[in-house]
């Protein structure tokens, strides 16, 4: 279903139907659509609705999508911020009727609520070893596998307190109670799932210890601890730009527009002019991530320099603007259309401090 909703998309954008909001809105449809049908082929709703959304992940990063990814970051930075609001809300206020129902049996509440508490504890007790383990061996097998292949041995040598702070940083949440919750009421018609109330008590109470603990054990464990920046991830990203600056300077000098015999001398000129400008900053980004590092501080520095001169005239121009809204010199959508660049146009230069 996603791949034919890709190609949907696809179809509707080559035929000039790239409205941002309707493939939004098609992407916000699609988790639900695969869910009810793999639940009436008998299948997992839940795994086809994440399925459906790692395809539409990698459609989304496809040529030919800029505005939708623009308005697709927002709406999904939107969802995922209220829904984990949302399903630790519905925790709270399911959590008194769930362990009304977990004691509904037993004669007495406390002894009956301080057992399965202490279930919790020991179901967390055992996730968190068995996540310690599983970061040691991994630590150890990726390091094996370095040396089988003939490559350097880590830069970072595994120590217990790194270990111990992947370990404690695991807090169970959003994905385990939707897990939990996505357990079916009933087995057949009249037959209750047996002992539902008490898995979803087990995985709440597991998420709330695991988020006490991260509060309380992450700042010890992080006291005295230096924030290293990623190397290897900064040195990617400055590759990837160098290699785009690099192939958009050589489009521009091999591109000659198909009407060059129709213009005259000035609009030659005016396209030299304007090739060259473009040209001088993909070479200015060239500079920002040279290797040289004494080069790369002096780019880096004229770069925040002119960002702070660019933000103070786009607030000039946003500030003229409000001017000329009171004044009546401009409606209000002409106001609401040139704001929106100017808005684009300060995002794109990130915020300064």
């Amino acid at each position: 279903m996603s791949w034919l909703v890709g190609r949907l998309r696809a179809w509707m954008i080559a035929r000039g139907w790239d409205d941002p909001a309707t493939h939004v809105v098609f992407m916000l449809l699609l988790p639900f659509a695969a869910y009810v049908l793999a639940e009436r082929l008998g299948a997992s709703g839940i795994l086809s609705a994440v399925a459906a959304g790692m395809m539409q992940s990698w459609l989304d990063l496809l040529p030919r999508q800029t505005s939708t990814r623009l308005l697709n970051r927002s709406v999904w930075s939107l969802l995922e911020f209220a829904f984990n609001g949302l399903i630790f809300l519905l925790l709270g206020l399911q959590l008194p009727d769930i362990i009304k129902a977990v004691v509904s049996h037993e004669t007495t509440l406390w002894p009956t609520l301080m057992y399965r508490c202490l279930d919790v504890v020991a179901i967390f007790l055992v996730l968190v070893v068995l996540r310690f383990i599983w970061v040691q061996s991994i630590w150890r097998l990726s390091g094996l596998l370095r040396r089988l292949r003939g490559k350097n041995a880590l830069t970072l040598v595994p120590t217990a307190r790194s270990c111990w702070l992947l370990t404690v940083g695991g807090v169970r949440g959003a994905v385990t109670l939707a897990g939990v919750m996505s357990v079916p009421l009933l087995l057949a018609p009249g037959q209750d799932f047996p002992e539902r109330d008490l898995l979803i008590f087990i995985a709440a109470g597991v998420i709330l210890l695991s988020l006490v603990a991260a509060c309380i054990a992450l700042p010890l464990l992080l006291r005295g601890v230096e924030n290293s920046p990623d190397e290897k991830r900064h040195k990617e990203v400055r590759e990837a730009w160098k290699k785009t600056a690099v192939a958009a300077i050589h489009a521009l000098e091999a591109d000659e527009p198909a009407e060059a015999e129709t213009l005259d001398a000035a609009q030659a000129a005016l396209a030299t002019e304007l090739k060259a400008r473009l040209m001088s900053e993909y070479r200015h980004q060239l500079e920002v991530f040279n290797d040289s590092a004494e080069a790369q501080a002096l780019a880096q520095q004229m770069d925040l320099l002119e960002r702070k001169l660019r933000l103070k005239a786009l607030r000039a121009q946003r500030l003229e603007l409000y001017s000329l809204s009171r004044h009546h010199q401009i409606g209000d959508d002409v106001l609401r259309e040139v704001l929106a660049e100017l808005d684009m146009s300060e995002a794109n230069l990130g915020h300064m401090k």
